[in-house]
């Protein structure tokens, strides 16, 4: 049907953390990251093969940033077992050194 029409687009979501191997340091973040990648890595390889096989086909890739979802609350309750609200104090002790060597600017 995209190739049939006189014009189309194909929209693939990817993420901001398409850019970045990891959100910072000691914050295992692989599997996400790597499918970021993969949406990237694709919709870039895909939009050289539309404009060979079907130029009346386009592509693009959306990497929305940061969303403020509770998806690190729900993550630290899996890991934790408990209350996730407030941070433990080796997070917070790894955030204020981070902070201190320039890691969060």
């Amino acid at each position: 049907m995209l190739q049939a029409s006189m014009e189309s687009r194909i929209i693939n979501t990817s993420s901001v953390n398409g850019f970045w191997a990891a959100i910072g340091p000691h914050i295992p973040h692989a599997a996400y990251c790597a499918a970021k990648f993969a949406v990237k890595g694709f919709t870039e390889a895909l939009i050289t093969d539309l404009r060979i096989n079907a130029p009346n086909v386009s592509c693009s890739v959306v990497m929305p940033g940061h969303i403020g979802t509770s998806i690190v609350e729900n993550s630290r309750k899996l890991v934790r077992e408990k209350n996730a609200e407030d941070p433990t104090d080796a997070e917070v002790q790894l955030a204020r050194e981070l902070y201190l060597r320039g890691g969060y600017r």
